[in-house]
């Protein structure tokens, strides 16, 4: 998961543009560790392993999306993504990723 990137169709001139979500979340990840319900040592523990944030918030979203569902606060889905976003007042984000999950589906 060297970075997590979705991508979203612009309508103006219909290229791609991307979305970087984990450099989007690096600076929240120890409020996304809390939020998904890791225990405080878990999340100590990421801290003393990984010294980049953006490394930490890989870990916990490797953590996170192959834990088994119901382990932790969220749902493995994009929708518990989407909550968890909007939780944590990244709502413009979560916005970006339901454009792109609705888009899919269509």
């Amino acid at each position: 998961m060297s970075n997590l990137v979705l991508l979203k169709w612009t309508d103006s001139n219909n290229k791609k543009q991307k979305i970087p979500i984990i450099s989007e979340l690096s600076h929240k990840w120890s409020d996304i560790s809390y939020r998904l319900g890791f225990t405080p040592a878990l999340t100590q523990q990421i801290e003393l392993n990984y010294h980049r944030v953006q490394d930490s918030c890989k870990e916990v979203m490797r953590l996170w999306l192959s834990s088994e569902e119901g382990a932790y606060n969220y749902s493995t889905t994009w929708e518990g993504l989407i909550e968890l976003l909007e939780d944590i007042e990244l709502s413009s984000l979560a916005s970006d990723i339901q454009e792109v999950v609705c888009q899919s589906t269509v």
